[in-house]
């Protein structure tokens, strides 16, 4: 395409939705049967989007399910319930300015926010809560210590994970430019409701634990530290950390215990 228009390739592809809907549709008119290319094309990505379908579905219903378990026994209407929503929500973007509200929410909802959530997210597992107690978790549920010992997991999560994510959102704040689209500069209320887009989930975590430590107040009893710590803890009433044993026989007798000590709680 390049060759025949006589241009550069990056003047006839670009990055996002016209990528996928402009660029490689008109690419495979140019092959044999493009009949079949195209629709093996579309195929793939029907294909693609009910995957991450299935994904986003199952990680929105599970938090809905975790705050409201009553509506577990009502699961096949929340679930359509959502889908509706979700449905009449993404009918924006089948309008004739829907490209532009596809780019806006990729631009802005897609890039820094996401890595910043990831960010917060490996900074609490592996220093607030523990790597230890993450290991241990991860040997009750498959039944051994991952593998070189834990070792590899605790430099990577504790060191090498952050530092990169931290040099990710650095690079793209200090690389960020106003968003366009085929020459068309978004206006000051679209980059404003861009930047809204991609603060609100990062805003989230703050917000929560700000909420969850004020709320302390009514049930917990102590200093500002001990409160920060007991919040930041998992509860040993119904938590405690299986250290991974040493031989198979022992890790079995740790299982046993644990089984046995949970039996005890649920009791």
């Amino acid at each position: 395409m390049a060759h025949e228009q006589n241009v550069l390739v990056s003047d006839v592809v670009a990055s996002g939705a016209g990528l996928a809907f402009v660029a490689y549709p008109e690419v495979v008119t140019r092959l044999p049967v493009p009949q079949l290319w195209a629709f093996l094309f579309f195929l793939m990505l029907f294909l693609l989007g009910i995957d991450s379908q299935f994904v986003g579905m199952e990680n929105m219903l599970a938090a809905l399910f975790d705050a409201y378990p009553k509506w577990r026994r009502h699961k096949p209407w929340v679930t359509a319930a959502l889908c509706g929503s979700l449905c009449v929500s993404g009918l924006l973007f089948c309008t004739r300015a829907g490209i532009y509200w596809i780019e806006l929410m990729g631009y802005y909802g897609s890039g820094w926010c996401l890595v910043m959530a990831a960010l917060v997210e490996c900074l609490v597992l592996s220093w607030v809560y523990g790597v230890d107690q993450v290991l241990a978790g991860i040997h009750e549920m498959i039944g051994y210590r991952p593998t070189c010992n834990g070792w590899y997991w605790l430099i990577l999560w504790k060191y090498i994970t952050p530092v990169l994510l931290t040099a990710i959102v650095i690079f793209n704040l200090v690389q960020f430019s106003p968003l366009d689209y085929d020459g068309y500069v978004f206006p000051p209320w679209a980059q404003a409701l861009g930047w809204l887009i991609a603060v609100l989930p990062v805003a989230v975590i703050p917000v929560v634990g700000l909420y969850n430590y004020w709320q302390s107040y009514k049930v917990f009893k102590g200093s500002k530290m001990e409160r920060l710590r007991w919040l930041t803890h998992p509860d040993p009433a119904t938590w405690r950390v299986v250290r991974p044993p040493a031989t198979n026989q022992q890790g079995e007798e740790a299982s046993e215990d644990l089984l046995m000590g949970q039996t005890k709680t649920n009791h």
